[in-house]
């Protein structure tokens, strides 16, 4: 008779004598190991025990496994930080997997980016690329991402840096009419151009 011959019983808990095997047998999630020595009634409680055990947590593993799977998983991160110059086309791309369908939103500063009418903002690739036409001042700040399903959530950030050419830095200078009246002329003309000069080069 070959040693280490092994035994496996059914839900009923009853001892199969004429069974044998020489692997593990699984039933119902279940592993049952028995040696053929061991007795009904043992056999039988080793059963009842392991049944209770091992199955809950086999089926804990695999659904841990599974959630792990299927969850949002960045890919290709964003850069940390990008710096681009005012008037010119910014974009953004983000790769990451997971299923089922995953919803994907952009913030800007903590407010939520939508598509404009003028395409000036917009999404590409299932919105995992941002792009921004016509950089300007204000959409230079942090620039997050956000995935989400059923199974988890993943965020990634990245800073955008809008560069001023020398131009822009006057673009919210005013111009007027200006008279000056003074008895040591033409001293504050003098001043005046003086001033102007230095604007001019920067």
């Amino acid at each position: 008779m070959e040693k280490n011959r092994w035994r496996y019983t059914f839900s009923s808990s009853t001892f199969t004598t004429n069974q044998t095997l020489k692997s593990v047998q699984k039933k119902k999630n279940c592993d049952y190991h028995y040696n053929e020595r061991s007795d009904k009634k043992t056999a039988s409680k080793m059963c009842d025990t392991m049944a209770y055990t091992s199955g809950p947590v086999l089926y804990h593993q695999r659904e841990v496994a599974t959630e792990e799977l299927l969850r949002p998983k960045i890919v290709t991160p964003l850069p940390l930080q990008s710096s681009v110059k005012v008037g010119s086309e910014f974009k953004l791309l983000c790769l990451l997997t997971g299923y089922p369908t995953i919803e994907i939103n952009w913030y800007l500063n903590g407010d939520l980016l939508v598509e404009t009418e003028d395409g000036r903002i917009r999404f590409d690739n299932h919105q995992r690329l941002l792009v921004i036409r016509d950089l300007k001042p204000s959409d230079a700040g942090s620039i997050t991402f956000h995935a989400t399903n059923k199974y988890g959530e993943v965020t990634c950030s990245s800073h955008l840096q809008v560069l001023m050419t020398k131009r822009e830095k006057f673009a919210h200078s005013r111009y007027g009419n200006y008279s000056l009246n003074s008895s040591n002329s033409p001293k504050p003309i003098r001043r005046l151009l003086h001033a102007l000069n230095r604007m001019k080069s920067f």
